[in-house]
């Protein structure tokens, strides 16, 4: 996937748990069903969107031309990615997503249709009496309970009105920190010490070696109930 000026999805209270999107037409996934034994195969078989998902990647892969690895390198990485997912849904949706758009797909569905599942994940670790963790997320639709650390600009200053035009960046307690361009309605009232969910949606595969920026994170905060999907660098790998 590349991001190079993420714009982030703004969800308000409860909108992420009823997005409404156009459901994808029917389509088979890109192996046999018949033979699907490993769980990640088992799920996309049983699941129409994840199936149609599939075979929307399988196309573009067809005609992706990698930047920095190898064309076999980067689907291997995809499917392993996947394969890790095990039977979660969620998670599969979210790798293949990040795999269609690093290969150049286009489906204007996708993007609700992960950013919903990863919502509802978020809102369910909300409601539960989970403890606050002191890592990040490494799996794609893995959440975790955290708190914001500091809230600045993307260069590192306090927020003003006078210097909206300066984006945002906010930092977590175990360790992350996610940056924006804009400063949307999503932002208001942010501020140090605020309760969050924090999600691992996605990360670049067609990287230079060394080069992990680019990761896109979920965040709910549980103060504001604001909402926003944004990366943790200001360029993905491999950019500026």
């Amino acid at each position: 996937m590349t991001v190079t000026h993420w714009r982030p999805v703004v969800l308000g209270l409860g909108v992420a748990l009823s997005m409404l999107f156009t459901l994808p037409a029917a389509a088979d996934p890109s192996f046999d069903c018949s033979k699907a034994k490993a769980p990640d195969e088992v799920a996309i078989c049983a699941n129409p969107e994840l199936a149609r998902l599939d075979s929307l990647v399988a196309a573009a892969y067809a005609g992706y031309q990698p930047s920095f690895q190898s064309k076999p390198k980067v689907g291997k990485l995809f499917l392993g990615d996947r394969a890790s997912c095990g039977g979660d849904t969620a998670c599969i949706a979210a790798v293949q997503w990040n795999a269609l758009e690093t290969y150049g797909g286009d489906a204007g569905w996708v993007q609700d249709f992960v950013t919903r599942a990863i919502a509802a994940r978020a809102e369910a670790l909300a409601g539960s009496t989970a403890s606050v963790s002191t890592a990040m997320p490494t799996r794609p639709a893995q959440c975790v309970r955290t708190r914001i650390k500091e809230v600045t600009t993307r260069f590192g200053n306090p927020l003003t009105e006078a210097n909206a035009g300066d984006g945002i960046y906010v930092a977590y307690e175990n360790g992350g920190g996610v940056n924006s361009y804009d400063r949307g309605p999503e932002f208001k009232g942010v501020a140090a010490g605020q309760p969050a969910v924090l999600c691992l949606v996605t990360i670049p595969r067609d990287c230079p070696a060394g080069d992990d920026r680019g990761r896109v994170y979920y965040t709910l905060d549980l103060a504001t109930r604001g909402a926003w999907l944004t990366p943790d660098s200001e360029h993905s790998c491999g950019g500026a």
